[in-house]
């Protein structure tokens, strides 16, 4: 399955799957490939496409995808919220298990 980091859809498709606003941070995205993916809509991936995001240099614990608390948390919490959104019961059982 494919993030839709950036993402080019017709407005139709917008307005019929939105972003679920429960979700905010890093699984927003995903979740918001998957539906369309499960909707049916065919998913284009552009391999070799370039996209240059301008933002502020990092420190060395954002480098490392840590950053502080509340990002690490929001992380974990977007996870569960995945699984417990679109997986089925048995992999439901394998994320809590593992």
């Amino acid at each position: 399955m494919y993030s839709g980091n950036s993402l080019l859809a017709p407005a139709e498709i917008l307005k019929e799957i939105k972003f679920d606003e429960k979700i905010d941070f890093v699984y927003e995205d995903l979740d918001f490939s998957y539906r369309i993916h499960k909707s049916g809509t065919p998913i284009i991936v552009l391999k070799d496409l370039e996209i240059y995001h301008m933002e502020r240099d990092k420190t060395l614990l954002e480098q490392a995808w840590v950053g502080h608390e509340l990002q690490a948390y929001k992380k974990s919490k977007h996870r569960i919220v995945f699984v417990r959104k679109h997986g089925n019961l048995t992999q439901r059982m394998q994320f809590y298990l593992l």
